[in-house]
């Protein structure tokens, strides 16, 4: 009885695919990351799902805020465990200190997402409407 061991041919489909995935990593990390010049970077983030833009920047100048909100509300600033102003209307969520001093230092903006150009109540709706822009 003869153990006939068959090695692993390589496809020319296989080697393409390996060929171009070396290439990319060593062609990617240097088109992903532009030269500044300096060290002033842009950064976007997007807030969706448990901590999104009502959680991290409560609009606790907005009558309706509160109420609507209840105990998920986030309390203004000065009372216990009360957001950190950013101006008279919003503020951030109180654990995120780290991010208070950067915007008073002048390095962090929050903006305040557009209104989409119909009321929704369909979640799938609203989120075509963001991603599409």
């Amino acid at each position: 009885m003869s153990i006939h061991r068959s090695t692993p041919r390589l496809s020319r489909r296989r080697f393409i695919q390996a060929s171009g995935a070396l290439t990319a990593s060593a062609v990617l990390p240097t088109a992903l990351f532009a030269r500044t010049g300096g060290p002033q970077r842009l950064v976007v983030v997007i807030l969706r799902g448990a901590l999104d833009g009502l959680a991290a920047v409560p609009p606790f100048g907005d009558p309706d805020y509160a109420p609507l909100h209840r105990e998920l509300a986030i309390a203004s600033p000065g009372s216990p465990d009360g957001a950190l102003a950013l101006d008279a209307t919003f503020g951030l969520h109180p654990e995120l200190q780290f991010l208070h001093e950067r915007y008073t230092a002048g390095e962090l903006v929050s903006s305040r997402p557009p209104h989409p150009p119909t009321v929704t109540v369909r979640t799938s709706t609203a989120k075509t409407c963001w991603r599409t822009a």
